[in-house]
């Protein structure tokens, strides 16, 4: 097993080396509307989202200072991006979006209630949200609670607000929808805009993810995880616990767990795509149920 010597991003690690053949690799399923997402389709939709928020958010990733004097090099956190949201396709597109830019995605359970929200918006110091259609009331006051502007909220679902039936819902916020800005990234793509590259940080100190500890003892704590560390547990998984080649093609995955907590998030966004295509269904989905579903 040999671990990338640079800096390497889990977009990087996930989509910057994608062969034509791999392209057409079913990766995620919507359990109910039967919606695939090919490994090319989410590499493209996730360009077209990155680029949208890096037009529409203008979150700025701060540059990275020297610190000679210190023998261990700090933890580089980005633009701190929160995802509320239910197990959904789109979810992996979020999170290497943000990758992306340069951001640091802090995934919280799509269960929290506002006051919840309110403590982990406040400990990661969330400056954008994706929120899921069935979190947005919930979101929408936590984020009010900590000044954090709607403009700043992107609802996690395909279509527009008035696909959705949430413009009367919300009067004269300005929200929009992933897709919104993936559409406002492609016609910046064509017009030439690029992705901004992130400031260089020393190898494997770059934030991926703050992941909530479940406050057992106390309030949940952010635990910060580099990119380096889940691209090592990947590489560990894929070649031990779900070897490749116990795995035929089109052979499928029920996601049940909560790609929110950390265990969901390792195998289901980035080891089941590499092993097999991961057929979703929300949380809520009991397994009882998952034969009809396959």
């Amino acid at each position: 097993m040999h671990l990338p010597s640079h800096d390497t991003t889990l977009y990087d690690f996930m989509l910057g080396a994608l062969t034509p053949s791999a392209c057409d690799t079913p990766w995620f399923i919507d359990a109910f509307t039967g919606e695939t997402f090919t490994a090319g389709y989410v590499k493209k939709r996730t360009d077209a989202l990155a680029t949208g928020l890096q037009e529409r958010l203008d979150l700025s990733v701060p540059v990275q200072k020297e610190q000679p004097s210190t023998p261990v090099r700090p933890f580089s956190l980005g633009p701190v991006i929160a995802i509320v949201s239910p197990n959904d396709i789109d979810f992996a597109s979020c999170v290497w979006a943000s990758h992306r830019i340069g951001c640091t995605v802090a995934p919280c359970n799509a269960s929290s209630t506002v006051d919840e929200l309110i403590h982990q918006f406040r400990l990661s110091r969330t400056t954008a949200i994706f929120a899921h259609p069935s979190t947005l009331d919930r979101v929408l006051e936590a984020a009010h609670s900590l000044s954090i502007p709607s403009s700043k909220i992107v609802v996690l679902a395909r279509g527009t607000l008035e696909d959705l039936g949430l413009l009367n819902k919300l009067p004269g916020a300005p929200l929009c929808t992933i897709d919104d800005l993936i559409g406002i990234g492609n016609e910046a793509m064509t017009r030439g805009v690029q992705i901004v590259p992130p400031c260089p940080t020393s190898p494997g100190r770059s934030v991926a993810f703050l992941c909530f500890s479940s406050g057992t003892t106390g309030s949940p704590k952010a635990v910060i995880v580099p990119h380096s560390a889940v691209i090592a547990n990947i590489l560990q998984v894929t070649a031990s616990a779900i070897p490749r080649v116990n795995s035929s093609p089109g052979d499928k995955a029920l996601g049940v767990i909560p790609v929110s907590h950390m265990f969901g998030l390792l195998t289901l966004i980035h080891v089941c795509p590499t092993s097999v295509s991961l057929r979703y269904c929300s949380v809520r989905c009991l397994p009882s149920t998952a034969s009809s579903i396959f």
